[in-house]
């Protein structure tokens, strides 16, 4: 079976770091389609990978993976308030394109229930809105998105990883217009042995262009992560800003997290910042916890739930929000809670 290369780092550091890419094994998948369900104004079709126009990747690999494999691409347009909702849930090797008209507003809430290897194409056209929800909670995923931002346009990305025991996850966002917009909240858990490898690489060619990268979250157990996350400013992008931060909380001395934060810069005029927050439970707080009756398994998925929470809360959709509280052992919100959102 072939090894790819994936979550390429854009600017090389010190191969010992064992940080500048990712390898996987290509799987050996069917192409499987996702049950979808539709609003009024929104159009659902199906097209080959290969018959798009594919903006930047750090993936090559990987989208050439696809594109030989003919996999077929559920394709999303249109506009409407309401989400389109898509659920994987046979294993196997899936593509999606979601593509904003000018002026056009989509939500699509996605939920990776199932294993295999998926591809997401967007384009945003002039101050078209786009927002795409992933959750994943199958046991193994590998998933890129490649996406492009025209002027005035915004993309916002919440993603929850849901633990996972091999979770490979890469993104580019090309902010090629004037003043376009780019956030995204991202949250995960990992236990056990998971194996967790994130990129997140922003390319920002667009003047007055705007990023907003906010990553949250716990691992415990004998599980290990990879984040890198790189705000690429590009000559031309005069007054461009890009932030992102990443906390996360260590629950045991056994775990292995590393963050690798990249700003890269040929404009002067701009303003990027990065930071991590990383912090573990002190031996007190748990004692406390413990003496309040709470045992520490219990401990644990609390401290997931108040880490996970505010990211949760930007999917906008209680039905979503509930079933991910559930799967992290909460109790069914009331609905004061979600109408506070």
């Amino acid at each position: 079976m072939a090894t790819l290369k994936v979550n390429r780092l854009p600017a090389p550091t010190f191969s010992w770091l064992h940080v500048n890419h990712a390898e996987i094994t290509a799987p050996q998948l069917v192409n499987e389609q996702p049950e979808i369900a539709a609003p009024e104004g929104i159009s659902v079709g199906q097209t080959a990978l290969q018959n798009l126009n594919i903006p930047q990747t750090d993936s090559e690999e990987l989208l050439s993976f696809f594109t030989q494999n003919r996999v077929s691409c559920v394709t999303v347009s249109g506009s409407s308030r309401e989400p389109v909702r898509l659920q994987f849930q046979k294993n196997g090797i899936s593509a999606l394109h979601v593509n904003a008209e000018k002026g056009k507003q989509i939500t699509v809430i996605a939920d990776y229930r199932a294993c295999g290897a998926f591809q997401t194409v967007i384009h945003a056209e002039d101050a078209a809105s786009v927002k795409l929800v992933q959750i994943f909670s199958g046991s193994e995923a590998i998933s890129s998105i490649a996406a492009e931002i025209a002027d005035c346009a915004e993309l916002q990305l919440v993603q929850i990883f849901l633990s996972g025991a091999s979770v490979t996850n890469g993104q580019t966002v090309t902010m090629n217009g004037r003043k376009s917009a780019f956030t995204a909240n991202i949250g995960y858990i990992a236990d056990h042995n998971d194996k967790l490898d994130l990129n997140m690489n922003i390319i920002q060619n667009g003047k007055q262009s705007e990023s907003n990268v906010q990553v949250k979250g716990v691992l415990r157990g004998n599980a290990s992560k990879v984040l890198r996350g790189t705000i690429d400013f590009r000559h031309g992008a005069v007054g461009a800003k890009g932030a992102e931060n990443e906390d996360v909380l260590l629950m045991n001395e056994h775990v292995q997290n590393r963050t690798v934060p990249v700003i890269l810069c040929a404009e002067e005029d701009v303003s990027g910042s990065h930071g991590a927050s990383i912090g573990q439970i002190s031996a007190e707080h748990i004692f406390y916890l413990q003496s309040r009756g709470i045992p520490e398994e219990r401990i644990a998925e609390l401290m997931a739930q108040a880490r996970l929470g505010s990211v949760i809360r930007q999917i906008g959709d209680a039905e979503t929000e509930r079933r991910i509280f559930r799967v992290l052992g909460r109790e069914e919100p009331d609905e004061s809670e979600y109408n506070q959102v």
